[in-house]
């Protein structure tokens, strides 16, 4: 089906996101902790790491490399997703106080790495910190899981299996990377039990 030509080009929009933040910079407007993300997100979807990185050098010139939460998050985003480990760790590590999204951002990095361990280990870390996974981290773990020797991917894919359906956490798109974790860990047959959740899920809403 054809785009409706009426409606903006996201792919398009991306770079006229980037020239209207150096126009804006160039006419002595400084950025703030909105069009940082706006101008990331851009830089992320272009895959475009060096200017992501002269962006970043503006965050810290403009004192949000500290400050906000929200452009440190975005900033962990761009380099996990334009494939600079070591960057993206140094920005998580400097957040002062991070939120769900700075834990969900970071785990996705490692899993993007295939760096699996620390990523469950980053998991670890989220819980002990008491910050509660959202359904966006159970994906990453399960998929953390199912590239980990089948002993150690089943028992802790299951662990991840149950907290999902204790924490009311069965969305179609986390019952889906429960589904793809327990076949590449050759169980099939744990399948049901997703399946089964998702209909659990499905007569509960249907019944509100």
């Amino acid at each position: 089906m054809d785009r409706n030509p009426s409606l903006p080009n996201p792919v398009q929009s991306f770079p006229e996101a980037i020239l209207t933040y150096i126009e804006m910079t160039l006419s002595g407007i400084a950025p703030d902790n909105f069009a940082f993300p706006a101008v990331l997100k851009a830089v992320t979807s272009l895959q475009d790491l060096n200017l992501g990185k002269q962006i970043h050098a503006h965050v810290v010139k403009f004192g949000y490399g500290s400050s906000s939460v929200t452009v440190a998050n975005t900033l962990v985003n761009v380099y996990g997703k334009c494939g600079d480990k070591g960057d993206a760790c140094k920005v998580f590590d400097g957040i002062i106080e991070r939120d769900q999204v700075s834990w969900n951002s970071m785990i996705a990095a490692l899993c993007r790495f295939e760096e699996w361990e620390l990523a469950l280990e980053a998991f670890r870390s989220m819980l002990l910190e008491n910050m509660e996974p959202s359904s966006f981290t159970l994906v990453s773990v399960a998929l953390a899981c199912s590239n980990l020797l089948k002993r150690d991917g089943l028992r802790l894919g299951k662990q991840v299996h149950a907290y999902s359906v204790r924490m009311s956490e069965c969305k179609t798109f986390t019952i889906n990377a429960l589904l793809a974790m327990y076949s590449k860990l050759g169980e099939a047959e744990y399948s049901e039990l997703c399946l089964s959740c998702m209909r659990t899920v499905t007569w509960f809403h249907g019944t509100r």
